[in-house]
């Protein structure tokens, strides 16, 4: 593959570090200001991006290149990719964060400045599955006014806070395959999440011999409408398993929300243009069984 090339000459006894960057990529610089002395030196830097297929993808520096302990300075060759990217300053000390929406000037320098000097508000919350604190679990936000979008994660009780929101702002939240907005309070909002899981189990048929089909791959995706964003397909839970000799499959661990079954030949590939079936699946009122029929080609 080609790709950028570099000469290095290594000393006996050094341990050389060498960064490529690649083509389309700019210098990102980000200023934070407003830290107050306990706080200076302890800040980090996280450029995240929310992928129009629902996914992610972030970038963290935990020391500064520059600037002063109060004022600190980042600096990073960035390519953006496609999506809505956030950079976001965050003390993990006092739990204060900043934000700010980014847009690569291709090429040169692009400027970013964060400011804790700005009055925001707090928004609070927790996460519970099957009634029991559910953390480690992602929980992200939007702010469409703002063009932002991040996330955060719950703590080892299941809770969750977001620093550095505006007063009379509104956020959209999506964690454990549901979505909620937040008209932001004057101090502290807050807003729960309470999940519950979800199974489906079945049999898969020959449409055409109405024997049972072996050996088939059934995935359950995350189904969603016109009215729900990237960020809503991201946080529910997606799996995939294989029918048995007898056409049965069971697939666990998924939220009772609402997915796709899609049916592929056995193999590794969850191309969508492989995919011989599908079926659309309700778990909102828990386990599920269904039966469905595909088209089982017969040289497979």
């Amino acid at each position: 593959m080609a790709g950028p090339q570099v000469e290095v000459e290594v000393a006996a006894g050094d341990a050389p570090y060498v960064e490529l960057t690649g083509p389309g990529a700019g210098l990102l610089r980000v200023t934070v200001r407003g830290l107050t002395p306990s706080e200076a030196g302890k800040v980090s830097l996280m450029v995240e991006t929310i992928r129009p297929s629902g996914g992610m993808s972030g970038r963290r520096m935990h020391a500064a290149t520059g600037g002063t302990a109060t004022a600190p300075v980042f600096e990073m060759p960035f390519r953006q990719p496609d999506g809505t990217t956030t950079v976001i300053a965050s003390v993990e000390s006092t739990g204060r964060s900043r934000r700010a929406p980014l847009r690569m000037a291709a090429p040169g320098i692009t400027e970013v400045e964060l400011s804790f000097t700005e009055d925001t508000v707090l928004l609070e919350g927790a996460v519970t599955l099957d009634g029991l604190p559910l953390a480690g679990e992602r929980v992200f936000v939007t702010d469409e006014r703002q063009n932002l979008a991040w996330s955060v994660n719950t703590d080892h009780r299941g809770h969750f806070l977001i620093d550095g929101l505006r007063k009379g702002g509104e956020v959209a939240l999506a964690a454990v395959g549901r979505q909620r907005r937040v008209r932001l309070a004057e101090t502290t909002s807050r807003v729960d999440f309470d999940a519950y899981s979800a199974s489906v189990r079945g049999w898969l048929l020959d449409a055409e011999t109405g024997l049972a089909a072996a050996g088939m791959r059934v995935s359950a995706v995350p189904a969603w409408s016109a009215g729900e964003n990237d960020v809503t397909r991201t946080v529910r839970r997606q799996a995939t398993t294989r029918t048995g000799d007898d056409g049965s499959f069971v697939i666990d661990g998924l939220f009772a929300a609402r997915y796709r079954l899609e049916i592929r030949p056995a193999g590794r590939n969850l191309s969508t243009e492989l995919v011989v079936g599908s079926s659309d699946v309700d778990l909102s009122g828990g386990d599920l069984d269904v039966t469905l029929a595909v088209p089982v080609a017969k040289d497979r």
